[in-house]
């Protein structure tokens, strides 16, 4: 195999042509397309350029959309450009603050993680906080603790955090 490919670094001129063909551009498509003919052209051989699968393709940004009382548009833009979204059903409704509370807090969690990762470690963020909510409720109600309010915003979020795993995500 040795014999048959040189490998060797490209030289100012060629690596300055490569930025010039590829160029800006936003859509993931014409990227491709864009790679795969520069790599054709240079090497004079057949290119096959595929992105990255979802599932391996780590998240850089999560949020939940509201899109009416009893909706949420979960968006997820991966490490590599792509953009997946994914209808949520609420049983619950849920205040703008407590939406942005759940947005922050699931971005700090999942940020750089794929999406079998994401679903795992969430996965066992409500495992650990079921617990918790356990042992709270056998140390009293949440009026008597005082974490009723708290209590129920969790509540409220291990169900949304809940169906956002339970069915793999989309593209819109």
């Amino acid at each position: 195999m040795d014999t048959l490919l040189r490998v060797r670094s490209l030289s100012a001129p060629e690596q300055e042509e490569i930025r010039e063909r590829l160029g800006p551009a936003s859509d993931p498509q014409e990227i491709m397309q864009r790679v795969s003919r520069v790599l054709r052209d240079l090497s004079h051989l057949a290119v096959v350029v595929q992105a990255p699968r979802p599932e391996s393709d780590a998240v850089s940004h999560l949020e939940f959309v509201r899109l009416r009382d009893d909706q949420l548009l979960a968006v997820i833009a991966s490490h590599s450009g792509q953009i997946q979204n994914k209808l949520i059903p609420l049983d619950a409704s849920l205040s703008p603050s407590d939406l942005d509370r759940i947005n922050n807090y699931l971005n700090g969690l999942v940020s750089g993680l794929t999406l079998d990762q994401m679903r795992a470690r969430l996965v066992r963020e409500i495992e650990k906080e079921r617990e918790s909510s356990a042992r709270d409720s056998g140390a009293g109600t949440g009026a008597q603790t005082g974490h009723g309010r708290y209590s129920c915003v969790r509540a409220r979020r291990r169900h949304s955090a809940r169906r956002a795993v339970q069915s793999p995500v989309r593209r819109g």
